[in-house]
């Protein structure tokens, strides 16, 4: 697989959805998530050049003043959205 930087801008950073895919990239990389229900990973896709969870950066912008870490609290504690000891690990 080739090596490459793919980089992500979120607008809303520290939002719902982006802290969300922050969380997941990282368990991912980190092998914490498998990858379960990703099209991208079925049988007839494994010959596809595809980037590597490491290949991605992500940047963004946001008018909230929070962190990454402190909204994915909120989301594990309030929402449910994620697990509460993924975040921890992270």
């Amino acid at each position: 697989m080739a090596h490459r930087q793919l980089g992500l801008w979120l607008i809303g950073a520290k939002g719902g959805v982006a802290t969300t895919v922050a969380v997941g990239l990282l368990a991912l990389r980190r092998g914490l998530a498998e990858n379960y229900g990703l099209v991208s990973a079925l049988p007839q896709f494994a010959g596809l050049d595809f980037a590597a969870w490491s290949d991605f950066t992500l940047g963004g912008h946001e008018i909230r003043d929070t962190t990454f870490y402190a909204a994915a609290e909120q989301l594990a504690a309030n929402n449910h959205a994620l697990d509460g000891k993924l975040v921890v690990t992270l």
